[in-house]
């Protein structure tokens, strides 16, 4: 077995440089001998940090300080061995600080962010600040609010070895911007121009101005504009304000531009009949209020400042003229026609003015004046229906005396009314006659009567005796008769003032009519002949008769007739009968006839 033992391990350690300021870099050296190699290094430098493992390491000595940076060496073996380096002195360097704000001028209210940049000393370090207000804070990057003056803003900046330093700088502050505006006049017509003023206040001149019509034109960046509107709207005007603080402010103010004003007229009515009062209608739109208003009547009469004044006129054709003058003295006129007419009359004449009812009368009316076409309305004064002819002809039915009375109304509506020549209508005779129809019948006979009036004084009451111990009443009853015998139908008319007349009616009833047939032989052979008797009774003779024998023959018109069949069969035989009354009654007779006996051998 062979034994191998490695000289004693030993290291040195060495430091350059071993003074300066912090921070202060040193390299750093280690030199082992004896031991196995290879050998790892382990450096601690003394300050805190983190140890190192190269041979020659650099460090940075940041903080004022002596410092003792040992290594240990450490061999294949696992054998160790440490060496200190020579002592390193690293001196404070000295402490400067720089200070910025930002903005360091502005309008109140300016907030300031403050930034304090420290080089040197010793760590750590700590800020101070005073901000020239009364106020204090801390910290590298502290912020403050500023109201309006000049400011200075201190910063004191301490070490860890209490060294100090302060910086400063200066705030302007000034006050606050304001901006007033205005507009003159701020409502105007299209095309008028308005005069704008920009009044800043606060703030540091100089200012720039930026004026924004609101209608799309190019702003103006002088400080009193003038600007005319070439559409009618409601426009906001906005001034942009920027002072040498580059702060902004805005302000608005609304202009309100009307179209040029127009203008129509209205009359109402712009037509009559003499004298018409008119009232007259100005109409405006556009324009910028308040109006004034001058009329001109077209009759010579004084002006009217009134917008809608009335006014009357006699008869003539006029133009009525209105101005408008507007708050702008823009101006607009106007024009409406009027009409009046003749003051509407009419008179009324009557023909005949005397007679006896029913009296017809022929009424005209002729007007005067006022505008065609016309119309009409008479009253006849009768309590009759009203008539709109011209010159219609009326019928007085009863004694009386009548005023008729028409009124007329033109095209524009007026209306006038005159009265005809009285009429008197004295009353006619009263007349009736009666009729009756049928007058003469087999019994039963239903009699329907008629009967007419004239003259008398209405209303006409009717009456009626049947000559059969019956009555009845009206201008047309009907009535039957059952009894055969002679009757007088009695009618009775009597008007309102009791004045009666009586018509009769004669009706003959005869008694009801009858027939009887017969034939002789009522069996024979064809060929033979058969007699026919008719027996009539009732009714009213004359009477006529028609005799069908049932076998297709001609018929026979004697009562008695005879007839002979030639084909056998059995027939009917049929009688018509038919009396003076045109009654008709009928009766029936059946005859057999048979074929001629044949003989054979």
């Amino acid at each position: 077995m062979v034994v191998v033992v490695s000289p004693a391990l030993s290291a040195t350690a060495g430091a350059s440089p071993t003074t300066g300021q912090a921070p202060l870099t040193v390299n750093l050296s280690a030199s082992p001998s004896g031991g196995r190699t290879p050998y790892t290094y382990s450096w601690n430098f003394g300050d805190g940090t983190a140890l190192g493992t190269a041979q020659n390491p650099t460090h940075i000595y940041s903080n004022a300080a002596t410092y003792t940076a040992v290594v240990t060496v450490t061999d294949a073996n696992g054998a160790k061995v440490s060496a200190g380096a020579p002592a390193v002195t690293a001196t404070p360097t000295v402490l400067t600080v720089v200070v910025s704000g930002s903005p360091t001028t502005g309008d109140a209210p300016l907030l300031v962010a403050f930034t304090a940049v420290a080089s040197g000393g010793t760590a750590p370090l700590t800020y101070a600040w005073t901000f020239g207000d009364g106020s204090t804070g801390s910290g590298a990057t502290p912020s403050h609010t500023y109201a309006a003056g000049s400011y200075v803003a201190t910063v004191t900046a301490t070490d860890a070895g209490s060294q100090k330093v302060t910086g400063q700088v200066t705030i302007n502050v000034s006050p606050a911007l304001t901006v007033g505006m205005g507009a003159s006049p701020q409502a105007v017509d299209q095309s008028d121009n308005v005069t704008f003023s920009g009044n800043p206040g606060g703030g540091l001149a100089p200012y720039g101005y930026s004026w924004n019509f609101g209608d799309g034109s190019a702003a103006a960046t002088t400080q009193n504009p003038v600007h005319a509107y070439n559409a009618a709207g409601t426009y906001t005007a906005t001034l942009t304000v920027t002072d040498a603080n580059a702060v902004k402010k805005t302000a608005t103010v609304q202009v309100v531009v009307s179209a040029l004003p127009a203008l129509t007229a209205a009359a109402n009515p712009p037509a009559g009949d003499a004298p018409v009062n008119v009232s007259l209608t100005a109409l405006p739109s556009g324009g910028t209020a308040p109006f004034t208003f001058s009329w001109s009547f077209g009759d010579g009469s004084a002006a009217s400042t009134s917008q809608n004044p009335s006014h009357t006129y006699a008869a003539g054709s006029y133009t009525a003229q209105v101005t408008l003058t507007d708050a702008a003295g823009h101006t607009a006129n106007a024009s409406v026609a009027i009409t009046v007419s003749p003051t509407l009359g009419a008179s009324a004449g009557a023909s005949p003015t005397s007679g006896q009812a029913p009296l017809t009368v022929n009424l005209t009316a002729t007007p005067a004046g006022g505008k065609t076409p016309y119309t009409y309305s008479w009253d006849f004064g009768d309590g009759s229906a009203l008539s709109t002819s011209q010159n219609p002809a009326h019928v007085y039915a009863s004694a009386g005396t009548f005023t008729a009375k028409v009124t007329v109304t033109d095209a524009f509506g007026s209306k006038v009314t005159a009265s005809a020549p009285a009429v008197t209508v004295t009353i006619a005779p009263l007349v009736v006659s009666a009729a009756g129809q049928p007058t003469s019948g087999d019994a039963p006979v239903a009699v329907t009567f008629s009967s007419s009036a004239t003259g008398g004084t209405a209303p006409l009451t009717f009456t009626w005796t049947f000559g059969d111990g019956t009555t009845g009443t009206g201008t047309g009853p009907r009535h039957t008769y059952g009894a055969t015998g002679t009757y007088v139908a009695t009618l009775t008319v009597t008007d309102a003032t009791a004045q009666s007349r009586t018509a009769q009616v004669t009706v003959v009833v005869s008694p009801a009519l009858a027939v009887g047939a017969a034939a002789s032989p009522l069996v024979v052979d064809q060929g033979g002949s058969v007699s026919f008797t008719a027996t009539p009774s009732g009714g009213l003779a004359p009477y006529g008769y028609s005799w069908n024998f049932g076998d297709g023959s001609a018929a026979s018109t004697s009562q008695n007739p005879s007839h002979a069949y030639t084909s056998a069969s059995q027939f009917t035989a049929v009688l018509t009968l038919t009396d003076a009354n045109g009654v008709k009654a009928t009766a029936n007779v059946l005859v057999t006839v048979h074929s001629l006996p044949t003989v054979s051998a």
